[in-house]
């Protein structure tokens, strides 16, 4: 009898871990697929919406010139998004992270912010011009370096990364933009 109470118990124990292990499992995947969606809150309501509007202004305004009673809400602007683009690119690099496990959720974040950064990649190349022909010592190079991984990730080759993403050419093999 001591020995069924053993044999019960030890299978009783190994069926409460492998639940326990189960149930860890799926916390931390809800949790990867609640960074998803908090990723895409970041990108796409509050400051980074209400920047996102004013970058939209300046993209599709039929002057080239910035009108100079603009000028700084454009410039805080860009910083604004460039540094939503740096969060969204932690969130997917914690999600890659998780290997197997993350994979779906991985899907999803791509699915939430891909036609997003397709098109503010594609509205940037015209706006990052306008800014910096009236900011020209606009200093953006850290605050822009991660949109090419995120971008790249996110599309895997399928759109071409635009121009004002790229990061300055080198002066003379100095390593100096």
């Amino acid at each position: 009898m001591t020995e069924l109470v053993a044999a019960l118990a030890g299978v009783l124990s190994a069926t409460a871990a492998f639940l326990a292990a189960a149930i860890a499992w799926t916390n931390f995947r809800g949790q990867l697929f609640e960074l998803a969606r908090q990723a895409h809150i970041d990108l796409t309501t509050g400051e980074v919406a209400q920047a996102r509007n004013v970058l939209g202004g300046v993209c599709f305004q039929e002057s080239e010139q910035i009108p100079a009673s603009d000028v700084e809400d454009a410039r805080e602007a860009w910083f604004t998004v460039l540094w939503c683009f740096q969060r969204l690119a932690a969130a997917r690099r914690r999600i890659v992270s998780a290997g197997r496990t993350g994979r779906a959720p991985l899907i999803y974040f791509d699915e939430l912010v891909g036609d997003q950064l397709r098109f503010m990649n594609e509205d940037y190349d015209v706006v990052r011009p306008r800014i910096t022909r009236v900011v020209p010592a606009l200093s953006d190079d850290d605050s822009k370096k991660m949109f090419p991984e995120l971008f790249r990730g996110v599309h895997r080759g399928r759109y071409k990364l635009g121009e004002w993403a790229k990061p300055p050419e080198c002066d003379s093999g100095t390593g100096h933009g």
